[in-house]
């Protein structure tokens, strides 16, 4: 399974630098803890979208906190069609939950 950086830069022009990259969103995409970590291009993320997204190994209350972690211009995060409960984290401007996340 490709890692969460790979299949970003997979995605963007070959020549694209992680902080060209400002809005991001990933459709039932299977994540794992270590991906998200390891990640370059969420560093300089200000919106982002997960829909139908899965954090296998912690869950996605833990994976949605990793992301927060390494996104720290992020001010925009909807959630869509979540598996377990994931709520609005009070430092983002314009944050929503949808589908089984409300």
């Amino acid at each position: 399974m490709p890692s969460l950086r790979q299949l970003v830069a997979a995605a963007l022009p070959p020549v694209t630098q992680p902080s060209q990259l400002g809005k991001l969103a990933i459709f039932h995409g299977h994540l794992s803890l270590p991906a998200v970590l390891s990640c370059p291009f969420l560093g300089h993320l200000t919106s982002l979208t997960l829909s139908f997204c899965t954090f296998s190994d912690v869950g996605v209350r833990a994976g949605i906190a990793a992301v927060l972690q390494q996104a720290p211009r992020l001010h925009s995060l909807s959630l869509r069609g979540c598996q377990d409960e994931a709520p609005s984290p009070p430092r983002l401007s314009n944050a929503r939950a949808c589908g089984s996340c409300a």
